[in-house]
């Protein structure tokens, strides 16, 4: 009970704090917020899209990985998919473009 007397004003910071975090996410859905950043990203000084790693489950095709950064995201992504094939040869991948 000491210790709650003690520090019951930096208990009282970090509840607010994180009731502040709340409140500004609280209407955000994060797949939607990665969505929307996702396509606001800009394309390579080439113009070459970003890419999504993707794998084919029960649901559907499912985005698992957002390839950026690179000279050409394509290959990369490419690449991503022969190691996964290899990985897991009963599993289907594909790139598709982000933005």
């Amino acid at each position: 009970m000491n210790w709650l007397k003690e520090n019951w004003f930096k208990i009282g910071i970090v509840l607010a704090l994180i009731f502040v975090g709340l409140q500004i996410n609280d209407n955000k859905d994060p797949i939607l917020a990665l969505e929307e950043a996702v396509s606001e990203y800009p394309r390579s000084t080439y113009g070459e899209p970003a890419q999504w790693f993707m794998m084919k489950s029960l649901v559907g095709w499912e985005r698992m990985m957002f390839v950026f950064g690179y000279v050409d995201d394509r290959e990369v992504c490419e690449h991503l998919v022969e190691i996964a094939s290899k990985e897991s040869p009963d599993r289907e991948f594909r790139c598709e473009d982000a933005n």
